[in-house]
Parts: structure tokens; C-alpha cells; sequence
């Protein structure tokens, strides 16, 4: 009753219909309220609602073997079940798993056993984009035999902030330091050598203590190839030189020659000029 007044909390209709705070059921068990069970209850049919809400906070929900038929799952996070146990995402038969939008995570790796390849691929003609730093400890070309492109995007260089080891040949249209106004350095290693097998034009100044070289040319037409000392340092030919001219580099100023010599003020064939030999070349003056 209710306040004196009889009241109908629960109603079995000619149908069956049980209805528990509902005088008019539409089903076999009509409810309006919560319906609370200390036990496991099984439902072998199939059981439409709204939301699933855990009954204790943040000890969530378990749900086993779930089968999702809209093909959909929206949910802020998912995680393993176990402690320390991996999450697979895996599609069925040959179908795969799709993320059609950005994927962030701390660490990609393959899935199967040691040794396998990871791939990272772009659908169709589609590229693999990474907008922010990447690292590795090695990068090489998927498919045998088959170049590795490092290309900016645009106008925009590969950059690389630290040392570079090349195992192999680099070429490369342009190599330029990273900071402005700073010295690009290329070194062997321990007791090796920087080789340039082919030509090698500089626009600006070459630093060395030894060049090595069969031929040295100025790069522009009819330009003078200026060859010489950090200051107040020499240029020293330590082998023969020879040469078809030698004349003082000022104009006006007297051409010196000096080292040691074999014999020196010898008398040339002209009875006017005596000679000097420096180095195995005999000059007369």
C-alpha cells in the first residue's frame, strides 16, 4: 500500500508477462529499477543494453570472448587483463587491424619470433610519414640490392647532428656543415685518408696539412690557383717541382728562390747570367 492506497508492484499478465514496477510488461521479465544478483547469471540469448557500468569503481569490466558484430570498439584506452601481459590486436583469417587515425606509442617491434622484420607502409603509391625525431641504429633499403633514399621534403636537407660514419662510398650532390658559419671537417680514420677519386671543385678554401693529388686546378676559366701558408707558415714542395714559369706573385717585386742546393752561381751558357740549382732544377738568372 501507500499511504492507504493499494498499489501494484508486481504484475504476472495473461501472457506471461511478469512486470516488476511496471502494471503493463511488453516482455517476459519487465523491470523499471535496478536489478541486482549476487551470483552468475547466464543469458543464452542475446542481451541489449544501453551501458555496462562496473559495479566497484575502477575495477572495471570483464568481458570474455567478445564479439563485436558493428565492427566498431570506441573506447578512450585499452589494456591487457594479466600484469605484464601483451595486448595482440590482430584481424581474423587474412584480415588485418586498421588505424585510421594517428597511432602514438612508445615502441613499435615485430610480433613474431627473434629476427623478424618489422614493415612500415604506406597503402598504394601512400608514403610513411614521421613528423618528428627518429631513432635507429641502423637503416637500410628493404629490397636487395636497392638504394637508400634519406630526401627532405621540398626545399628542406637531411640534417644530421652528430658524426657520421660511412662504412662504404657516399655520393651526395652537396655536403654542408649543419651550423652556419661553421668548419666541415672530413677525416679517415686513425691512420686513414679522405680519398676523392674524381674531380673535386671547391668554391671556397681548402684547410689541410697534406692533399694528395695528381692534379690541381683553379675552378674558373683563366683563374690564378692560389696555393698558400696560415700565417706566417710556407707552402713546401718536398718533392721535384716543375714547372714552365716562375715569376714573383706582386707585381714590381723580385723573385726569390732559396733551399739547399748542389751548386750554387754556376755559370750558365749565357756569360751574362749565373745559375742556381734548387732541388735538382737548374735556374739561371
Amino acid at each position: 500500500t501507500n499511504g492507504g492506497t493499494e498499489a501494484d508492484h508486481m504484475i504476472i499478465t495473461g501472457r506471461g508477462n511478469i512486470g516488476i514496477q511496471q502494471i503493463n510488461p511488453q516482455y517476459n521479465l519487465d523491470i523499471t529499477g535496478t536489478l541486482n544478483t549476487t551470483s552468475d547469471t547466464s543469458i543464452r540469448g542475446t542481451l541489449t543494453v544501453g551501458t555496462i557500468n562496473e559495479v566497484v569503481a575502477d575495477a572495471g569490466v570483464s568481458i570474455e570472448g567478445v564479439l563485436l558484430k558493428d565492427s566498431v570498439v570506441n573506447s578512450n584506452t585499452i589494456t591487457s587483463q594479466s600484469t605484464n601481459t601483451n595486448l595482440t590486436l590482430s584481424g581474423n583469417g587474412t584480415g588485418i587491424v586498421s588505424i585510421s587515425d594517428s597511432l602514438v606509442v612508445d615502441s613499435i617491434t615485430a610480433r613474431s619470433g627473434t629476427n623478424t622484420n618489422l614493415t612500415l607502409a604506406g597503402k598504394g603509391t601512400g608514403t610513411v610519414n614521421i613528423t618528428t625525431a627518429m631513432t635507429v641504429d641502423s637503416i637500410s633499403s628493404r629490397t636487395a640490392d636497392a638504394n637508400l633514399i634519406l630526401s627532405g621534403n621540398g626545399t628542406g636537407n637531411v640534417r644530421i647532428n652528430d658524426n657520421l660514419e660511412v662504412t662504404s662510398t657516399v655520393k651526395s650532390d652537396t655536403i654542408t656543415t649543419y651550423n652556419t658559419d661553421t668548419n666541415l671537417t672530413l677525416t679517415g680514420n686513425g691512420t686513414g685518408i679522405v680519398y676523392v677519386n674524381d674531380a673535386f671543385d671547391v668554391n671556397g678554401v681548402i684547410t689541410a696539412t697534406s692533399i694528395s693529388s695528381d692534379t690541381i686546378t683553379s675552378e674558373t676559366a683563366d683563374t690564378d690557383l692560389s696555393l698558400s701558408g696560415n700565417g706566417t707558415g710556407n707552402v713546401n714542395v718536398v718533392d721535384n717541382l716543375n714547372v714552365n714559369n716562375i715569376s714573383s706573385y706582386t707585381a714590381n717585386t723580385n723573385l726569390q728562390l732559396s733551399g739547399d742546393c748542389w751548386k750554387c752561381k754556376w755559370k750558365c751558357r749565357d756569360s751574362n747570367k749565373w745559375s742556381l740549382y734548387i732541388w735538382r732544377s737548374k735556374y739561371c738568372w
